[in-house]
């Protein structure tokens, strides 16, 4: 990657780490949000804002995610918190939650895919909790992978601004 082009690509990962950070609820008192054996749920919380965004820049960069890759992972997680009724954001789900729309998007829209093998190898997640999380993922959000143009472009240009 260029180096100019590889500054763009951190700085648009950055600002779409810095979004989905925006997303956590932080409020451990409300349980009516909470699920008890929600699988999204780590026991580990992210440690600080810019371990989130360094994670997040280094699956983007090891997954080898084009731009709009990075982009449909905003839109994945957004469209999952919608539709998903128990499930909120929070530093305990938020890399899993991530790195699972980021394998349905590097499947969807890249030439060049990763088997879920070479993922758990990295991730350090199990293949088996990696297709339960995908399946699940995807029954939340009724399997709405696909993004209007018109979609796409609002959402990165509320990202680039």
């Amino acid at each position: 990657m260029e180096s100019s082009t590889a500054n763009n690509y951190k700085l648009l990962c950055d600002k779409i780490a810095s979004i989905l950070l925006c997303f956590i609820d932080d409020d451990k008192n409300n349980k009516s949000k909470e699920i008890k054996e929600d699988i999204f749920t780590s026991d580990n919380d992210i440690e600080s804002n810019e371990y989130f965004t360094d994670i997040f820049h280094s699956l983007a960069t090891s997954l080898e995610l084009e731009e709009a890759s990075v982009i449909n992972t905003l839109v994945l997680v957004d469209t999952f918190l919608r539709d998903a009724k128990n499930i909120n954001l929070r530093k305990n789900n938020v890399l899993l939650i991530t790195l699972i729309a980021m394998i349905i998007s590097l499947k969807f829209l890249e030439d060049v895919i990763f088997s879920n093998k070479t993922i758990a190898k990295f991730s350090g997640i199990s293949i088996e909790d990696i297709a339960l999380m995908e399946i699940s993922f995807l029954e939340i959000i009724d399997y709405r992978i696909l993004i209007s143009d018109k979609a796409y472009n609002c959402y990165k240009e509320y990202i680039l601004e």
